[in-house]
């Protein structure tokens, strides 16, 4: 793999992973900035949340399932596609 390819794929995965930390975040107790107190800021002062971690739990049904796995190959499939084109140009 060159140099190149390694970049792409660390961008992607930066990116990706900056996508779905809102995501994350959100999932949470008190959102970004209850996590984000709670790690730094020094933890609970009393009132609010006495939890910690997360207070939903998403749902995923078949159907919503069924879409992410068919998203996942289709991604797949056009990256494989992608790949034997340029083999077949070289």
């Amino acid at each position: 793999m060159g140099l190149k390819n390694k970049m792409n794929a660390a961008i992607l995965a930066a990116t990706t992973l900056s996508l779905s930390a809102p995501a994350a975040f959100a999932q949470d107790a008190g959102g970004w900035r209850g996590w984000w107190w709670r790690r730094w800021g020094g933890g609970n002062t009393g009132g609010g949340n006495t939890g910690g971690g997360s207070n939903a739990v998403p749902e995923i049904d078949a159907g919503a399932g069924l879409l992410a796995m068919a998203a996942v190959l289709a991604t797949l499939a056009l990256v494989w596609e992608l790949r034997r084109r340029r083999q077949k140009q070289s």
